[in-house]
């Protein structure tokens, strides 16, 4: 079991049209920071390595699989 704490990507806006100054007010905004916990299913290291983790384990099968790439990673930790 791990925990990984991560800068998210985001997007503003949909299929319409966005206004100036909400899409300048999102720019300046920091992206999002996240947690993930879960299950390590791999590690490859290095700057183009990422975390792969899963929040459900089976003997033969997962569920969701989260693929993390190190470079949006802040820190992560072993439970």
């Amino acid at each position: 079991m791990v925990e990984c704490e991560w800068v998210d990507a985001s997007t503003s806006g949909g299929p319409g049209w966005v206004g100036l100054d909400e899409a300048r007010e999102f720019a300046a905004s920091p992206p999002p920071v996240m947690r993930t916990v879960g299950f390590l299913l791999h590690e490859q290291q290095g700057s183009s390595g990422y975390l792969v983790l899963t929040d459900t384990l089976g003997y033969n099968e997962c569920a969701a699989v989260h693929k993390i790439p190190n470079a949006m990673i802040l820190d992560w930790r072993i439970l």
